[in-house]
């Protein structure tokens, strides 16, 4: 009966820590997915220096690497053709990838969303405006909520936060163009979630 229950016992034992190397195995699968930041991209043509205020703005202000990347300019029927078709571009590395359409059609929406692909597309062309540089802090609000929405934060009620849900150009003048401290946090955690590291030395960061 001893020899009977050692057995068992060894059985037992093996099962267990199998049973949990499997499960780690399966774990880091599931953390290990390759993402590294998030993509921006310009579609159509934008002055350098504007994108990588863009750019640069939100990387800093979500404590995430933002990065540039290139796709072909493109006509189409709807805003939501244009990310369909260039959602496909977006690089593994990317968690959420933000398109800028600055094309010629009139398009009526201020952006689309693809969450299954992880795609957002905000239409510059209609946040154009002789005042430069509450066109770029346009540009830069529509940037940092799509990568807020992407990176599925939710919206909240307080206007001096990007995740605001603005209906008018003159609201979105009014809304912040960064994120409330829950915001940050909720995107800061959930791009840990992710296996994205987050820029250690950014003034932004939340977490550890």
């Amino acid at each position: 009966m001893n020899k009977r229950f050692c057995l068992w016992m060894g059985v037992a034992i093996i099962i267990s820590l199998t049973g949990r190397v499997v499960a780690a195995d399966e774990q880091g699968v599931e953390e290990s997915t390759g993402f590294t930041g998030v993509g921006v991209a310009v579609v159509g043509e934008m002055d350098a220096a504007a994108v990588e205020r863009i750019r640069a703005f939100a990387e800093r202000n979500t404590s995430i690497r933002v990065r540039i990347r290139e796709v072909p300019a493109m006509a189409a029927e709807s805003l939501g053709e244009v990310a369909d078709a260039l959602a496909p571009l977006r690089v593994e590395e990317d968690a959420a990838f933000v398109l800028l359409y600055v094309g010629d059609s009139d398009f009526p929406d201020h952006t689309v969303y693809r969450y299954n692909q992880r795609t957002g597309i905000v239409n510059v062309s209609l946040l154009h405006t002789d005042d430069e540089e509450r066109f770029l802090r346009r540009i830069e609000k529509l940037t940092m909520r799509s990568l807020g929405l992407l990176l599925n934060v939710p919206p909240v009620p307080n206007p001096q936060s990007a995740m605001w849900t603005y209906s008018t150009l003159e609201e979105l003048d009014l809304m912040g163009r960064n994120f409330d401290p829950p915001s940050l946090r909720n995107i800061q955690v959930n791009a840990q979630e992710l296996g994205i590291e987050l820029i250690a030395d950014s003034p932004f960061l939340m977490i550890r």
